[in-house]
């Protein structure tokens, strides 16, 4: 009984999904391939917590087999958060250049993101961003300069929270 509880929580999920994609998503973008943007959508979900960049894109669709321009990728990946499917945070900076590149996606429904079986570590992740977006303010993440390395996230550019 609780397994098929499971299935339809996981069927209606999928539904929502597929519905998301198909009337705001393809047809808002008049989109020509939809399986292409489909396979986008699980692409972004499943980067969700790590940086995704329109050429980081295009070049796994190209490792699909699908052959997609950067400005179409770009495309999809402003279409993904205009519909409320992703956010993208960029890092924690006081030059406003730096403050624009290696952006890291997140998933706005945790429900999605399940469907795209993120590991126990990314849903905290995820889920902590999201509840600081509640408390609607401006959220970005550390990441050293001299290492690279990612401690957390920055909010309002004074508090910092670190998640594990």
């Amino acid at each position: 009984m609780l397994a098929d509880g499971a299935q339809l929580k996981t069927r209606i999920l999928q539904e929502l999904l597929d519905t998301v994609i198909q009337r705001d998503m393809i047809e808002r973008l008049k989109a020509r391939k939809p399986s292409m943007l489909r396979t986008f959508v699980a692409a972004a979900l499943g980067s969700a917590c790590h940086p995704l960049s329109a050429r980081s894109i295009s070049r796994w669709l190209a490792g699909e087999g699908l052959k997609v321009g950067r400005q179409t990728a770009l495309s999809y990946l402003d279409g993904a958060e205009d519909v409320f499917m992703i956010r993208r945070v960029y890092p924690y900076s006081k030059k406003p250049k730096e403050r624009r590149v290696n952006p890291k996606v997140y998933a706005l429904d945790s429900g999605f993101l399940a469907l795209v079986g993120g590991d126990s570590s990314k849903r905290l992740e995820n889920q902590v961003f999201v509840n600081l977006l509640r408390r609607d303010a401006a959220v970005s993440y550390w990441r050293s300069r001299t290492t690279g390395r990612e401690a957390g996230f920055v909010v309002g550019g004074k508090e910092l929270v670190q998640v594990a």
